[in-house]
């Protein structure tokens, strides 16, 4: 039943209505929700050939009620609960009737320009005779509706000439100041959107005519939405919106790379620096602070957002694992390159080799057991570095002292039993 207080102020016509609900939704009854019918309550009211025109509705509670003839022309329904609800002869010219009307009966309402968009209908809903379109008011909204469960064959599509998406699209346009760049832009995304929009409604309605039998108008809209889509203006916002949409993704695809790739850079760059330091101090000490201080700052700033992109916890394992790849990589090129330069004896070159061979071995593993890696998502890659770095004891057996040859075989020796490892690892995960 309806609530009394509510129907009382109905009763005191339009105006009072629509003056109470602005005053008192923020105090009395307003509750947003995504559910229907969660405003005022006038349940099962009997309104009859009520003059109800301009009048809000919205997510009012009308299941069961009578308005058979009522004049509900410009009405808001937003998410109004109409289940079971008389609208016979009723008129909806141009109303907002986004509600739930499963059950409702809208046998020869007027819904010429009404905007239906996103309602909810069901197999009980009754059509017969209703009027979609007229010359005063134009034609219905039917975009985003499931016609899968109505009887379409109750109304008289020959009267459908266009939906109403489609007039919205080509409707005369309000003279205003000239829109600045932002604006432009967003009123050709509205455009586009219009577009789709009036797209999908010809095809979803055709498709269920097709599947019910009446293959007449099903191939009438169908040719409608084919001539929407080779539109100029509509294939133009297209190919605009793609390039921008194709900008933006390779845009936030290089932020991404430099955020997360900041952390392995900055320790590769430190690494580099540290192995000139060895040789020659200061050339090397500029790529050493700058490797550090990019390091450090990713870091921190990877664990200073409020939403990081990553967990903290999966930012300390990749930083610690990547560490120890860095730290691996220049262990090997370190042994080799101390030995010939007699700068360490074969026993400290191979004790380089076995720690970096670990450190290696350690790194890997632990990168692949992370499945939200993104650096390292193509691990063959990885694997082929021991024999990339192959190539320098190669080298150096070849070209350096025949003192260091024993410990540059062992060490590639070392290098192939790594490679063939992280294959097995691999192939295992």
């Amino acid at each position: 039943m309806s609530d009394p207080e509510h129907l009382a102020i109905l009763r005191q016509g339009v105006q009072a209505w629509n003056h109470w609900r602005q005053q008192a939704q923020p105090l009395v009854f307003w509750r947003p929700s995504p559910l229907y019918g969660q405003g005022p309550d006038l349940s099962g009211a009997d309104l009859r050939e009520a003059d109800l025109a301009g009048i809000n509705l919205d997510y009012t509670n009308l299941r069961g009620a009578n308005l058979s003839e009522a004049n509900l022309k410009g009405a808001s329904l937003l998410l109004a609960d109409l289940r079971n609800v008389n609208l016979q002869r009723a008129n909806l010219c141009r109303a907002r009737v986004t509600a739930d009307l499963r059950s409702a009966d809208l046998r020869e309402a007027l819904l010429a320009g009404a905007d239906l968009r996103g309602s909810w209908l069901d197999a009980s809903i009754r059509l017969e005779g209703v009027l979609l379109q007229d010359a005063e008011h134009g034609s219905a909204r039917l975009a985003g509706l499931d016609w899968s469960q109505v009887k379409l064959a109750a109304i008289d599509w020959e009267q459908v000439t266009i939906l109403g998406d489609e007039e919205l699209l080509f409707a005369p346009s309000q003279p205003g100041d000239e829109p600045s760049a932002l604006n432009k832009r967003l009123e050709e995304y509205e455009r586009l959107w219009q577009y789709e929009s009036a797209i999908r409604s010809y095809e979803s309605l055709s498709q269920a005519l097709q599947e019910q039998g009446l293959p007449a108008p099903a191939t009438r809209f169908r040719e409608r939405a084919r001539l929407l889509r080779q539109h100029p203006e509509y294939r133009e916002l297209r190919q605009h919106h793609r390039k921008e949409r194709s900008l933006r993704a390779a845009l936030d695809t290089a932020i991404a790379l430099l955020r997360w790739g900041s952390l392995p850079g900055g320790l590769a760059l430190a690494s580099w620096g540290l192995a000139l330091v060895l040789w020659q101090p200061w050339p090397g000490l500029v790529p050493l602070l700058l490797g550090m201080l990019v390091f450090v700052s990713s870091l921190f700033s990877q664990l200073r957002e409020r939403k990081p992109a990553f967990p903290p916890s999966l930012v300390l394992e990749q930083v610690l694992a990547t560490t120890g790849l860095v730290a691996s990589i220049a262990l090997f090129v370190l042994g080799p390159l101390l030995l010939v330069a007699r700068k360490a004896g074969a026993a400290v070159s191979l004790l380089l080799s076995l720690f970096g061979g670990s450190l290696y071995l350690v790194s890997i593993f632990s990168l692949r057991s992370e499945q939200g890696s993104s650096i390292f998502a193509r691990f063959s890659v990885i694997s082929l570095l021991p024999l990339c770095i192959l190539l320098l004891p190669g080298l150096l057996c070849i070209v350096g002292p025949p003192s260091s040859r024993p410990a540059m075989i062992f060490e590639s020796l070392i290098l192939l039993l790594l490679a063939s490892s992280t294959f097995l690892i691999g192939r295992a995960q």
